[in-house]
Formats: C-alpha cells, structure tokens, sequence
C-alpha cells in the first residue's frame, strides 16, 4: 500500500494532501504541487462507505451484545458509551483511506 503519485511528473503525494483533501474537499481533487496538474479520485464511494460502514457496524453490534446491559440500551447513558469508540473508530479508518485513493485522469482545466 502506497500513497498515488502523479501520473504525469511522477511525484508522490503526500499524506497530508489527501487527508486535506478528504476533509475539507471531500475527494473532490487533488492538485500536483510540482507540475499543478489536478486529477479526479477514481475510487467509487462504495469502498469508502465500506471502509467507514463496515468496521464501525461490527464494533457496535460487538460493544451491543458485550458490554451494554439489555435495561441500558436506547437510553442516553447508552449513546454516551456507544459514541466514544464510534467516533474513534471513524477517525482511525479515516487515517488509513489516503493509502486507498486511486488517482483517474488528469482533469484539463
């Protein structure tokens, strides 16, 4: 797993640019620092929703059935314990999407 490089010059984004480009932008595109080259991300949003959705899921069925009382769930202590590991959870994949971005082609302005 490598972060892309740009299909024209060959330079190799940094992580900090796509995770920009995540949160700010929201995949929107990333620009070349070297040659100003802007490229659409070509990863479908399926993927993305599967990277977030699936271990986020899994985790709260797991914190569920294991450590949540049956009395506690759908009351608000239970969304104060539920919400902590979601949030870090999010967070975590999220740090690992920028290694997951294909790179299209170049868009022409």
């Amino acid at each position: 797993m490598k972060l892309p490089k740009c299909k024209e010059c060959g330079h190799q984004f940094v992580w900090k640019e796509i995770i920009k480009s995540q949160w700010r932008y929201g995949f929107k595109a990333i620009q070349c620092k070297i040659c100003d080259t802007k490229f659409a991300i070509k990863n479908s949003f399926l993927l993305y929703l599967l990277l977030f959705m699936g271990p986020t899921l899994i985790s709260q069925l797991v914190l569920k059935k294991y450590f949540i009382p049956k009395d506690l769930s759908l009351t608000p202590l239970s969304f104060i314990i539920e919400l902590p590991p979601l949030i870090i959870m999010m967070m975590m994949i999220s740090l690992i999407i920028p290694y997951f971005v294909k790179l299209g082609t170049p868009i022409k302005e």
